[in-house]
């Protein structure tokens, strides 16, 4: 997310309907989820569960792709859920319980030669 997706994403709002707290942050920096992570504990205890429910998905043809917009959809696609999970596995070893539910798209599903649903879907997450 830019920072200016970020003035516009109404998850803030969302969070003050659910006495929550919205964060933004890049979901491909493990420095990010520590942060995150040690926050969450100190404020609320230990972390039980998490969502990953982070992704980005483009149309496009493989022989054009920009390999930046590529390396964007490895980082936020398939790395961030793995860093997530490790940023939070010690909290839930502490807690003696936990909860991971990783939301993906069936868009790699559907045969079409689309390299980005392909690299979403083969995250397995």
């Amino acid at each position: 997310m830019t920072k200016d997706d970020a003035q516009v994403w109404p998850g803030h709002e969302v969070a003050e309907l659910c006495d929550g707290t919205a964060v933004v942050g890049d979901v491909s920096d493990p420095r990010m989820w520590d942060r995150l992570v040690q926050g969450t504990t100190h404020d609320l205890g230990e972390v039980t569960a998490l969502v990953n429910n982070a992704g980005v998905f483009r149309v496009g043809d493989i022989t054009t792709s920009d390999p930046r917009e590529l390396d964007l959809l490895y980082r936020v696609n398939q790395l961030a859920p793995i860093l997530a999970a490790r940023a939070v596995a010690p909290s839930m070893r502490r807690a003696g319980r936990g909860s991971i539910v990783n939301i993906s798209s069936t868009a790699g599903l559907c045969g079409r030669a689309v390299d980005r649903a392909a690299i979403r879907h083969a995250s397995g997450w």
